[in-house]
């Protein structure tokens, strides 16, 4: 929809008080706004028009037009460079004011093009509006500052430059104004912007006249308002509607916005999605990896039909989206919907499970032998290659612990790299060793996020075999490896022959970062994908919210919310201060039973077809943990300039999530100085804030650095880190009387002037003269001076020579016993 079509004000002036033609008031721009009538998508462009010839000479009309024309453009031109820089600046400045953006803009502009700009009459003759983009045209209250509440919204930003003079001097009115604007959504925690319209409406300054731009708005306009009309026929592979109905809701889980909510219309092969402000999303059934239908009880017998999308697969509605889509189907679509879809999905080998509630007369917990009955004839478990089918063995359920059991009970912590499990632990362990004999099972710095399955299998063994601590009962705490498949780390500890008949899980925690949740969550990359899977898939039976008190109560409540309504069985707990959980809920996580409900074993089957007995279980994971045995002694400042380095997006040593180090610093060759980094936020460990053993670091004479990131370089991290020591010192070249330089001869010559000299000669204070009279401003003997002077110097040279080999052997020999270990495998530098 056009919302305006401005000309230029020099039609409008009086030709009467200037005695010129009408020709010089012809109009040389027009802006254009285009406006989604019930959205908040907002653009506006500027076109400039010409004959598309050169001026004929001596015609002032013609002369003047195309200069008005050029200043027009060029001033344009400026305004949307700055467009651009400013959305970039309130990415990177969310808490500026609305006056500081437009100061800001006014001094990009003033750089761009001085002499322009100061034609205008600034800064009356220069607007900026930023708002939300609203249904309401008019809507322009300032959005700013930007909150993570407003960063979900669409955002306009719109920069005018009114009052333009003419070329004509004899013209005194102003050509008028040049507009531009884009629809932006930005996001907070990477400080990244996105221009929605920009694809599609390009910044062309000059109006063709071969109907271009007429096409471009046209196809604007459709695209803004997105037409909801039914649709028919064959749209892109999705064959033919199937329901003319266009109310089928459906929630995508998961997304970063937040739940999205919209329409879709069902078709034979897929659906289409519809959302207000991120459009249309077209989805095939032969992306899906999964698909699940269960009636829901209430007034209206609604069906919720889930559909999970391969993970080979782009997320829905990109970065922003997910793969797992919940559709709301009423009783007469799935009438006519589902049997077809049932049908298209078993010729793609994906089951469709159907499950219509029939309320029981008496409701009781099923038993396993109900539960297996169901599996072996629904067959729910998710297929991840489907030409293959499940084992039976994989149908396999663990048995609940009966009272009289006497085996070790096992508590699993698990998270993403720097949620704080190692903290928690701690805690949990100081505060209950009076009554429990604890062993701690953990990955040294060494292993990174490696599952040294044999080495756990060892420890566990001797700790089965020691006698028990009077009066205490054993308990084992196991922390996850970041990033590992959960289903390799349980495997071992519920299935591994040397384990199952000594020891039990009672359940497994995870421990969800708040404050790393909320400020890096659209740059945690595949840590988002693994912490979906510790928390959806089965995993875990109880969530620890930890430092949730440095983020807002609502982003929490929030959190929680979407977790107990994903988990309903879930105990979600809040961990104070980053370490300490109550008493009850101390207990509720060392007691935890839910490990063994049947729901639990369901959804870890759906996960991890066959886990237990290491069917299809493999798992990669572009996350490394890249460790540094460091020999060098580092400068603290110039560590801390390269870890600063290393957190900034697109460093070419690739992408660091994490640093955990303790570090021999230069000249303190006692004790280690602790160092972390999560995000972009990074700090120093006094000795008092390091954790006591079983968590304090292995002594070694050498730093212990740990960086867990995407793409790491290892050599290039070592190389790097070894350039933090004290730089070392140069040799000195040895000195010859040819090679001294003119300021040195000069000093030598200054500095032994009041030496005596030779019969016949004298020094005046200024100069020497000999016996006839001859003046000369160097010193008689200053050769044997300077011979003297190298002498000395290179006795110095070679001193100082001496004790710098001594210097780069030391260096060598540190260098040499330095060593770098990817995930536990070593790699010699």
């Amino acid at each position: 929809m056009l919302r305006s079509l401005v000309g230029s004000e020099m039609c409008i002036r009086d030709r009467s008080n200037t005695g010129e033609s009408e020709a010089h008031n012809c109009a040389v721009h027009l802006t254009i706004e285009a406006a989604e009538p019930q959205g908040p998508l907002r653009c506006a462009r500027t076109y400039t028009l010409s004959c598309g010839s050169d001026p004929v000479e001596n015609d002032p009309v013609q002369k003047f037009t195309a200069q008005n024309v050029e200043r027009v453009q060029r001033l344009y031109s400026a305004l949307t460079e700055c467009l651009d820089l400013t959305a970039g600046w309130v990415a990177r400045n969310p808490s500026c004011t609305l006056e500081e953006l437009g100061q800001t803009a006014l001094e990009m502009l003033m750089d761009r093009e001085p002499e322009m700009m100061t034609l205008l009459p600034l800064p009356e003759g220069f607007e900026l509006v930023f708002h939300e983009g609203k249904s309401c045209v008019n809507a322009l209250e300032s959005s700013l500052p930007l909150t993570q509440e407003r960063c979900r919204s669409v955002h306009v930003l719109k920069l005018t430059l009114r009052s333009i003079p003419s070329t004509d001097p004899s013209c005194d009115v102003a050509l008028g104004a040049v507009t531009v604007s884009d629809s932006f959504m930005f996001d907070l925690f990477s400080h990244s912007v996105y221009n929605i319209t920009r694809p599609k409406m390009e910044l062309a300054s000059g109006w063709s006249g071969d109907g271009a731009e007429a096409a471009r708005i046209r196809d604007l306009s459709t695209e803004l308002v997105r037409c909801r009309q039914s649709y028919s026929g064959d749209i892109d592979g999705l064959g033919e509607l199937l329901d003319d109905a266009l109310a089928i809701e459906w929630e995508l889980e998961g997304s970063m916005l937040g739940k999205l909510q919209g329409e879709a219309c069902l078709f034979e092969h897929g659906l289409l999605l519809s959302h207000k402000r991120l459009g249309d999303e077209k989805v095939l059934l032969s992306s899906m990896h999964a698909a699940s239908a269960e009636q829901v009880q209430g007034e209206f017998n609604q069906w919720g039909l889930q559909l999970t999308r391969a993970h080979d697969q782009p997320p829905l509605f990109g970065a922003v989206g997910s793969r797992r889509i919940l559709l709301w189907l009423p009783p007469a679509t799935v009438q006519t919907t589902l049997p077809q879809w049932k049908q298209s999905l078993v010729m793609l080998n994906i089951d469709l499970q159907t499950h219509q509630h029939t309320p029981p007369a008496d409701a009781h917990e099923t038993s396993l032998q109900e539960l297996m009955g169901h599996l072996a004839v629904s067959d729910p478990l998710t297929i991840p290659i489907r030409s293959d089918p499940v084992p039976p063995e994989c149908y396999t359920l663990i048995e609940p612990r009966p009272d009289s059991d006497s085996r070790i009970g096992i508590t699993v912590l698990c998270g993403v790299s720097g949620s704080g499990k190692t903290s928690i632990a701690e805690s949990i362990m100081s505060v209950t060793a009076e009554n429990l004999d604890w062993l701690l099972v953990s990955n040294s710095l060494q292993d990174g996020l490696a599952w040294q399955e044999e080495s756990v299998c060892e420890s566990l063994a001797d700790f089965a075999a020691q006698p028990p601590t009077e009066g205490r009962t054993k308990q084992v705490m196991v922390i996850s490896p970041a990033h590992v498949s959960m289903a390799k780390v349980m495997r071992t500890l519920c299935c591994h022959p040397m384990i199952k008949d000594e020891f039990y899980v009672t359940g497994a925690g995870c421990v969800l970062n708040m404050q790393q949740l909320g400020a890096y969550e659209s740059t945690m990359g595949e840590s988002l994908d693994n912490l979906k899977q510790y928390l959806y898939d089965g995993w875990s039976q109880c969530v620890l919210l930890n430092r949730h008190e440095q983020v807002q109560a609502e982003f929490t409540e929030h959190q929680e919310d979407k977790l107990r309504r994903f988990l309903p069985s879930v105990t979600v707990m809040k961990v104070s201060n980053g370490r300490v959980l109550s008493q009850s809920d101390r207990r509720s996580l060392l007691g935890v039973s839910n490990w063994h409900m049947p729901s639990m074993q369901v959804a870890r089957m759906q996960s991890a077809p066959g886990w237990m007995v290491g069917w299809r279980s493999s798992h990669t994971c572009r996350i490394k943990g890249v460790y540094v045995s460091l020999g060098p002694r580092p400068l603290k400042d110039r560590f801390t300039l390269l870890m600063r380095k290393l957190l900034q997006p697109g460093s070419e040593h690739g992408r660091l999530l994490r640093v955990t180090a303790f570090i021999r610093l230069g000249g303190n060759e006692e004790e280690y100085t602790g160092f972390e980094a999560l995000g972009k936020k990074m700090r120093w460990l006094s000795k008092a804030s390091l954790l006591a053993p079983p968590f304090a670091p292995v002594n070694h004479p050498n730093s212990q650095i740990l960086l867990v990131g995407e793409g790491l370089v290892a050599d290039e991290l070592l190389r790097a880190l070894t350039d933090t020591r004290e730089p070392l010192r140069e040799m000195v070249e040895l000195k010859t009387v040819e090679s001294l330089t003119r300021s040195e001869i000069d000093a030598v010559n200054k500095k032994r002037q009041t030496d005596p000299c030779p019969e016949g000669m004298y020094f005046t204070g200024v100069h020497w003269v000999n016996f006839y009279g001859d003046v000369t401003f160097e010193h008689p003997c200053l050769p044997q001076f300077l011979e003297e002077y190298v002498e000395v110097e290179n006795q110095a040279a070679k001193l100082h020579n001496a004790q710098v080999e001594i210097e780069w052997a030391d260096a060598d020999n540190l260098v040499a016993k330095s060593f770098v270990c990817v995930d536990g495998a070593e790699l010699r530098a």
